[in-house]
């Protein structure tokens, strides 16, 4: 448990605590290198840790906001000193006091509409392939699942024309052999 308490804050999980002992050496680094006695230095620093977004935990945010209100204080500063960026920090937050009994994360809300909606969307995806699948295979035109046998269908069709026109020819040969005098 204390391995997930940073700087008097307890986070989720060991990768945010983590993150967060990250930021506290970042802070420990740039007290130890600041130089407060120079205003435009301090101001620069603190507004690359911003645009850079270099602190992503609440320690961070604290050291950031303890930076600008040095930098309130401070006589020489001309220009406006930008405000700390409260956006989303780490992951949302969670039931403390239910973490710490557990010993586990809260489990996070079911949607069940959205869960029916996409159960919905898979069996109709479902049966429009098997749809496809179907057209695909009846249909006359040649394609990959039945060109073997509309070739075959096609050759034999053929077959049975050339054997009825032989046939036929057959016939006015025979025909022809047997009155010999209409010629």
């Amino acid at each position: 448990m204390e391995e997930l308490i940073v700087e008097g804050y307890l986070f989720q999980s060991k990768e945010d605590a983590a993150l967060a002992r990250g930021d506290a050496q970042k802070i420990e680094l740039l007290q130890n290198r600041l130089d407060y006695s120079k205003p435009e230095e301090v101001l620069n620093v603190y507004r690359k840790a911003i645009e850079q977004h270099i602190f992503t935990t609440p320690v961070g945010m604290d050291f950031l906001k303890e930076m600008r209100g040095r930098l309130e204080e401070m006589e020489g500063i001309t220009e406006e000193i930008p405000p700390v960026p409260a956006g989303r920090i780490l992951n949302a937050p969670v039931a403390v006091s239910e973490q710490i009994k557990s010993g586990r994360p809260a489990k996070k809300n079911f949607d069940r509409q959205k869960y029916i909606t996409a159960v919905l969307a898979c069996v109709i995806l479902g049966i429009g392939m098997i749809a496809m699948i179907l057209i695909s295979c009846n249909s006359s035109n040649p394609n990959i699942l039945n060109y073997k046998r509309n070739l075959e269908n096609q050759y034999s069709s053929w077959e049975q024309e050339l054997r009825e026109r032989e046939d036929t020819v057959r016939q006015k040969e025979l025909e022809l052999r047997l009155n010999p005098e209409k010629e």
